[in-house]
């Protein structure tokens, strides 16, 4: 059985294979997706977070897949200032990730979002944005489990 992955956009999934291919082996192009001997990678159309329901219609929709599906959400936000930032659910997911970035056992791949993400990772958690970091974590702790 194939692992489908879901990037944010078609950029995103070419620097998804990129980073892949040196242990999953080459990746053919089709016109919406790339393969290879285990793996599809494809992007969204439209927004990858939705409702609990959404989510559950997508989950089914894609049965024949395997689904990791992400339950820090919005609800692990706290309001400070006016502002909400991430909760105690998304910060302690994020120490685990901060570790190994910290130990030099986590690469980016080059791309035109690396000056974000980073800005993001640096600015965790006192910054309104951490929807890179939140998904970098979740990702982090899949792969360590």
């Amino acid at each position: 059985m194939k692992t489908l992955v879901i990037a944010e956009k078609p950029s995103v999934a070419q620097d998804i294979v990129r980073a892949m291919t040196p242990t999953a082996g080459k990746f053919e192009k089709h016109d919406e997706y790339f393969e290879a001997e285990d793996w599809l990678v494809t992007s969204a159309v439209g927004h990858l977070v939705a409702g609990k329901d959404v989510n559950a219609d997508l989950i089914r929709e894609l049965a024949e897949y395997p689904v990791y599906s992400d339950s820090a959400l919005a609800s692990s936000m706290i309001k400070v200032g006016g502002v909400l930032l991430p909760g105690d659910a998304k910060v302690r997911r994020a120490m685990r990730f901060s570790a190994q970035c910290e130990a030099g056992n986590v690469r980016v791949v080059d791309g035109p979002w690396n000056l974000d993400f980073l800005e993001e990772c640096c600015a965790f958690p006192h910054y309104a944005f951490c929807d890179q970091v939140d998904a970098a974590s979740a990702g982090y702790l899949k792969l360590a489990r």
